[in-house]
């Protein structure tokens, strides 16, 4: 009988699906169709209509009212309160969630978004004890105290620093896996940089800046926009704006541009980052990870929220990049920095890089099963 793994997420942020996705990827990729593998969104199980309005709140309060996110971040980050929100929604959530596990009947449970895990693993000991509960952490250094009220079976995390976190919240060392942070499997595929960039028609021997405008306030990626198009006229400048249609077409101007490329959403992305030769981006789990993977040295744009300042503080503390003073943006002489020290940046960031961190968690994971 094939074997279940269950993993459960949440479209709020990218991180957490992003994690979620590519742990399925690299358990199918080696084991083919030998273990049922399955995402599911746990907000959306639980109310799709909540779900709905709090991720059109998340984007719209991480865009243009980032500090209203980091005060309720704060205000959550208390073992008591997370528990408290859990048991306070433990009566309501109980009978779809007891069904819900019934009707999968899982061997394994992974969880890459924190929230709800305290009411899941207590679900999970109480009326399927056998099965284990893990889970994956998907930011850095800061980390919220959602992660560990569920008390995991073992908590798979991205690097040490973030262990070491982790243990000062109280979580039994023995139960934590340094494995890396789980990204597609593309980014262990080689790229043709220079033909690629020509399919994008834009000059393969000049110096690429890739730009990541999401969840950031218009004003300010116009501000951006504005500077590297005065500034690097003999750069490759490519702006990726994901499913925000309002932050595309407010860039879409400087296409006009012969060495701007601006594009929407795109499954591209590993082939973007391995073609760059500097990001500018916000700090959010999945991207600096993949920049990381990539081995690509970072611009950090913003930060939204302390496990986001988290992210940050691990390309400022082995200088994968520059972070960004938020109120004084310096996005020239950030550049100049890490071109003038380029070699130094691409040595520190091999040195984290782990694209195969997504494998390693799979053969983990099923190691696990038995």
């Amino acid at each position: 009988m094939t074997k279940k793994i269950l993993i459960l997420s949440a479209n709020m942020g990218q991180g957490h699906m992003s994690a979620a996705k590519s742990i399925k990827e690299a358990i199918e990729h080696l084991y083919g169709h030998r273990y049922d593998v399955e995402i599911v969104d746990l907000m959306e199980l639980l109310s799709r209509s909540i779900n709905r309005v709090s991720i059109k709140t998340y984007d719209s309060l991480a865009r243009r009212a980032p500090i209203i996110c980091e005060l309720i971040f704060e205000s959550w980050d208390k073992q008591w309160r997370m528990k408290m929100l859990n048991r306070l929604n433990y009566a309501i959530v109980l009978r779809k969630v007891k069904k819900f596990i019934n009707v999968k009947k899982p061997d394994l449970v992974v969880s890459t978004f924190p929230v709800w895990d305290y009411l899941m693993r207590k679900l999970l000991k109480k009326y399927n004890p056998d099965v284990k509960f893990i889970s994956v952490i998907t930011d850095s250094i800061f980390i919220h105290n959602a992660w560990v009220i569920g008390n995991p079976d073992e908590q798979i995390v991205p690097n040490e620093d973030t262990a070491k976190s982790v243990i000062k919240l109280g979580l039994n060392p023995k139960k934590i896996r340094v494995l890396g942070f789980p990204v597609k499997m593309d980014f262990l595929k080689p790229v043709d940089t220079k033909t690629f960039l020509k399919t994008n028609e834009l000059n393969p021997d000049l110096f690429t800046i890739l730009f990541l405008p999401t969840a950031q306030k218009p004003k300010k990626n116009v501000k951006i926009m504005e500077e590297l198009i005065n500034n690097f006229k003999n750069c490759n400048i490519i702006v990726i704006a994901g499913r925000d249609g309002k932050i595309k077409n407010k860039l879409e101007e400087y296409s006009l541009y012969e060495n701007v490329k601006v594009i929407g959403w795109t499954d591209q992305m590993p082939n973007y980052l391995k073609s760059a030769d500097v990001v500018l981006t916000k700090a959010g789990g999945a991207t600096v990870m993949e920049c990381i993977a990539a081995e690509k040295p970072m611009i950090i744009t913003s930060t939204i929220a302390r496990q986001e300042r988290g992210n940050a503080e691990l390309v400022k503390r082995y200088k994968l990049g520059v972070v960004e003073n938020k109120k004084k943006l310096q996005i020239t002489r950030s550049i100049h920095t890490i071109q003038k020290s380029y070699k130094m940046y691409k040595k520190n960031l091999k040195k984290l890089s782990n694209p195969k961190a997504s494998l390693n968690i799979a053969k983990h994971l099923v190691e696990l099963l038995g």
